[in-house]
């Protein structure tokens, strides 16, 4: 075979191998936008979804400067989809507006960054399109403002706060809160502007009073939970619309406080309140006649005059056994209607 004849028949070849470099190259930048080069980025990652929703994920920043030199970086849009950042090490810092220019993102998630605090401003430019907002940063907390009716799409808010007081919130849109609190914290007696809610986390908040009208602006209130916080039952009044769920297990209650506006077929949780030796007729008849389930997981009552009332009539019809499970010190030997007896002569 000539040299000719050989070259002819390599030349396709020859193409063939410089088109399949080219296309790889045209897939890689494919891939890479519309996030800028991933060496770029590092420790951060960029990526898009089939929609060209994009996401932003940090770990281990060593300061507030590298997150704010990734956002000098060329990226293809403004919006972001969510941005993550974790386990960083920002030495103190405060974040301020400056870090994310005019970037805005749907969704916020910030966790364990040993920041020093954040400005209100800092995440301003996203409020037109923030619908989630997770700040879990428990060396700076979030200064919650009170006023959150500019942040239109804002559905859940999740925050460490290291106030001493709650805000009562204005948020017309939010359906999920939840506040964890670094010091002992009040809920204002005010009532929150929160006509959406559907779901309050208050527990493990250090939380040691809770205004009576603070739940009356949400008439969608579904659940609450309060539990491991430092309540007592003395100041205690919850009204409610029509909640589902209550929990006040683990708190400092030494009888069933005032609650109104439990729905039928709802639970009250207050296992584990060990100060509870008897509960009141005036507080805890009510939520049993509205066909509330009473949790008292780990209480134990006296067998005492206060405890007569549960026994009612008959043990077909009375509240204890019947309606309300808790363990009591009454003589196992001894029956309901033997204790109905005892306690009518002596009480």
């Amino acid at each position: 075979m000539s040299g000719v004849a050989l070259l002819v028949l390599l030349l396709p070849l020859l193409f063939a191998g410089s088109h399949t470099t080219a296309q790889d190259d045209l897939d890689d930048k494919a891939k890479v936008w519309p996030c800028p080069a991933p060496q770029d980025l590092v420790p951060c990652t960029c990526y898009a979804d089939d929609k060209l929703n994009l996401f932003v994920e940090c770990q281990s920043l060593p300061s507030l400067a590298k997150l704010k030199d990734v956002f000098s970086k060329p990226f293809a849009f403004h919006k972001f989809a969510r941005l993550q950042v974790g386990n960083s090490y920002f030495g103190g810092e405060t974040l301020t507006d400056d870090v994310f220019q005019n970037f805005t993102f749907r969704e916020v998630i910030f966790f364990d960054n040993n920041l020093g605090g954040v400005t209100l401003t800092a995440f301003e430019n996203s409020k037109s399109e923030l619908t989630s907002f997770e700040f879990l940063d428990t060396s700076a907390g979030f200064p919650l403002p009170a006023d959150l009716s500019a942040y239109v799409q804002l559905r859940e808010i999740m925050v460490v706060s290291q106030s001493a007081e709650i805000p009562s919130l204005a948020a017309p849109k939010v359906l999920s809160l939840t506040i964890r609190s670094t010091q002992n914290v009040t809920l204002p007696v005010a009532p929150t502007n929160l006509p959406e809610l559907t779901t309050l986390h208050l527990h493990n908040s250090n939380l040691i009073s809770v205004g009576g009208g603070v739940f009356t602006n949400s008439p969608k209130l579904m659940t609450v939970t309060l539990q491991n916080n430092y309540l007592t039952s003395d100041a205690l009044s919850l009204t409610f619309t029509n909640l589902y769920e209550l929990n006040l297990s683990s708190n400092k209650l030494s009888d069933m406080p005032l609650i109104s506006g439990m729905a039928r077929g709802s639970t009250v949780r207050i296992s584990h309140n060990t100060d509870i030796r008897s509960l009141s007729k005036t507080s805890t008849e009510a939520l049993l006649q509205g066909d509330v389930n009473i949790v008292a997981d780990g209480i134990t009552l006296k067998c005492d005059c206060d405890l007569r009332w549960l026994l009612g009539d008959d043990d077909a019809t009375m509240y204890l056994d019947n309606q309300l499970t808790v363990a009591t010190e009454c003589p196992e030997e001894n029956t309901w209607s033997e204790m109905r007896i005892i306690l009518d002569s002596l009480c």
